[in-house]
């Protein structure tokens, strides 16, 4: 096993954005293999089952709308969200369903190849939540998740029609505007289902909380491959909303 302290990580890198935020660690810390078993995550509390779930959601929805070229990254992204929409539900209500669990661990795993395209808006507002106000990753994704999908909607209107599809929904004809709007109630109703649809606040989030968030936000790298370009005013309009 690889032991490195914290110290040591720093010294290793030159990026001023690292000390204090999440960030990624790559090169010697990549993984060579990664097993998995789903009886592992058999004992995994329904709370962290849920926001571990929407967290590969949202590495898939958000990697298939990020504009970078990559049409195998796409094919697993839509995939993922596939697998997710049919085992999420299932290994959340029932955590000894190996079957969900399984599919479940595909699904992450899935999304996290696809996210080699890069992410966007949602994850970089996760980020600072995690670092300045402690939420778990995936709970901070999923509690931003609807509202940067609308964001990205009202901007580039289509953008989600193929995750719909990915979905199980009929947009196929459907105008645009309706296409977005049909997959993002459905993905708002499976997270409510999943206990997901509380507000910031509601985790210890405070208002006093906003500037450090944004000024945070706004140096994430994820919004910069977003499949609309994010300001300043944005995040802090964002965060309001889901606060």
């Amino acid at each position: 096993m690889l032991r490195l302290k914290s110290d040591q990580l720093f010294a290793n890198t030159k990026s001023r954005f690292f000390r204090g935020n999440k960030t990624s660690l790559v090169n010697e810390l990549m993984a060579k293999l990664a097993i998995l078993d789903p009886e592992l995550t058999i004992g995994l509390p329904a709370k962290l089952t849920a926001a571990t779930g929407a967290d590969a959601l949202t590495h898939c929805i958000e990697s298939f709308t990020c504009p970078v070229f990559h049409p195998m990254c796409d094919g697993i992204a839509l995939e993922g969200i596939r697998l997710i929409m049919e085992a999420l539900p299932r290994a959340y209500r029932n955590g000894k369903d190996v079957e969900a669990r399984g599919k479940m661990l595909v699904a992450a795993a899935m999304g996290a190849v696809a996210f080699q395209k890069d992410l966007g808006v949602v994850h970089s507002m996760a980020h600072p939540l995690s670092t300045i106000c402690g939420l778990h990753h995936g709970l901070a994704n999923a509690l931003c998740l609807i509202a940067g999908m609308k964001f990205c909607a009202a901007k580039k209107p289509g953008l989600y029609r193929r995750i719909g599809t990915a979905c199980g929904l009929e947009v196929i004809k459907a105008s645009d505007t309706e296409a977005d709007r049909q997959a993002i109630r459905f993905v708002s109703g499976l997270l409510a289902g999943l206990g997901l649809n509380t507000r910031l606040r509601d985790h210890g989030v405070k208002s006093e909380d906003l500037s450090a968030l944004v000024a945070q936000a706004v140096e994430d790298p994820c919004h910069k491959t977003n499949a609309v370009p994010v300001t300043e005013e944005d995040f802090r309009r964002l965060y309001e909303e889901v606060i």
